[in-house]
């Protein structure tokens, strides 16, 4: 195993400056977004308008942009519409029975209790990796820049972490039904879901398709319920021509391709490759594997913003414990790059965050071109 005994200061004080640069993106963040900006109020507003008996409407960019200036109506930005499933009102809904301030407080402590909660339950898979750098994983978690973003933007992508780490689990004890009916559940963020889980299932692991086939029929049934017939297709519309994301807003492939000009069929043919790369090639161990599958979903889904890359946690850990065991310094490094505060700051403000699907890549060409692991996965 990799001793880093001797950097470990080094390790130290490069935490503790993360959790300053994440504690100073809240002091800036949490303001903006109680002012009506951010992510949240889109998010606030699809239950309010739940409530208001407007559920059949909830698509219409007309009543989203009404119920946006009766909330806020000194606000000058444009109306950020909602454009999520219908299902996932089940988990907003109760949020708009609060005043808007204190859903976003409610939403915050939520999010940031589910990171922490993600990071316990992860932990025991994580041993050689805690042992070497002496501090627990709860603390890495809080120090990466997204999870941050997340929380202060009012995002629900720390919820989409802690779906995706009790499937890791599920997955690592070959309870692939269980693993696939877990991941349905963040259909909520299908963009992300559903290339993961045909990546993974494609590994001669069908069976993870029967368990994810039945929590998506539950969420489709749920959505219809909600919005009925005509609102599932105004939320066909809605997500067709109502998309304003930028390419350069994306850390994937398709953000690099669009950000230099390049034709979408080059973003189709790039990510076809990642996807059968990540889907056919063998990696050390069933974690790595799990991470590699993270790490090429990121990748090749269409939207894939910067607080996104939180769900990406679970790859970077189970990436370090392997380096650690196999020492391999490069592993490492390239994880630190990932987490490199002040760097992803720099490249949002420049609007050139799409290049941080290169050390991404990089990390997946790292992993893929290791040999089979000898040694034991925990699995607790």
């Amino acid at each position: 195993m990799l001793k880093i005994a001797s950097i470990k200061p080094f390790v130290v004080a490069f935490l503790l400056f993360l959790l300053v640069c994440q504690i100073l993106i809240l002091i800036s963040g949490v303001p903006l977004a109680l002012s009506g900006q951010g992510d949240f109020p889109a998010l606030y507003r699809a239950g309010r308008m739940i409530w208001s008996g407007e559920r059949f409407h909830l698509y219409d960019p007309a009543a989203q942009e009404r119920f946006d200036r009766a909330m806020f109506p000194g606000r000058e930005t444009a109306t950020n519409y909602f454009y999520h499933p219908p299902a996932e009102l089940l988990l907003l809904g109760p949020l708009a029975l609060l005043s808007y301030k204190a859903a976003y407080f409610f939403w915050a402590v939520l999010s940031t209790g589910l990171l922490l909660f993600s990071a316990r339950i992860l932990q025991p898979q994580l041993g050689k990796l805690r042992d070497a750098i002496g501090i627990p994983i709860p603390i890495l978690f809080l120090a990466y820049f997204p999870a941050a973003m997340t929380v202060s933007l009012g995002q629900d992508s720390i919820v989409l972490l802690a779906v995706i780490v009790a499937a890791c689990l599920q997955f690592l004890k070959k309870r692939d039904v269980a693993c696939g009916a877990i991941l349905g559940l963040g259909l909520f963020k299908f963009q992300h879901v559903i290339p993961l889980i045909a990546i993974l299932a494609v590994r001669k692991r069908p069976k993870l398709l029967a368990g994810f086939a039945a929590t998506t029929l539950a969420f489709l049934a749920v959505s219809w319920a909600i919005v009925g017939t005509s609102g599932l297709i105004s939320y066909w519309h809605i997500l067709w021509r109502l998309n304003p994301e930028m390419g350069w807003e994306m850390t994937n492939i398709r953000g690099i391709v669009e950000s230099f000009g390049g034709f979408r069929a080059y973003t189709l043919g790039i990510s076809a490759c990642i996807f059968l790369w990540c889907a056919l090639r063998r990696f050390p161990n069933d974690a790595i594997d799990y991470s590699a599958a993270l790490i090429g979903t990121s990748l090749v889904s269409y939207h894939m913003h910067a607080y996104d890359l939180t769900i990406l946690l679970v790859a970077f850990m189970f990436a370090l414990e392997y380096s650690i065991v196999e020492r391999k310094w490069l592993g490492i490094a390239l994880v630190a790059i990932l987490f490199l505060t002040p760097l992803q700051f720099l490249l949002w403000h420049l609007k050139m965050i799409y290049l941080f699907a290169l050390p991404l890549l990089a990390l997946l060409i790292f992993l893929s071109l290791q040999r089979p692991s000898q040694f034991p996965q925990p699995i607790e």
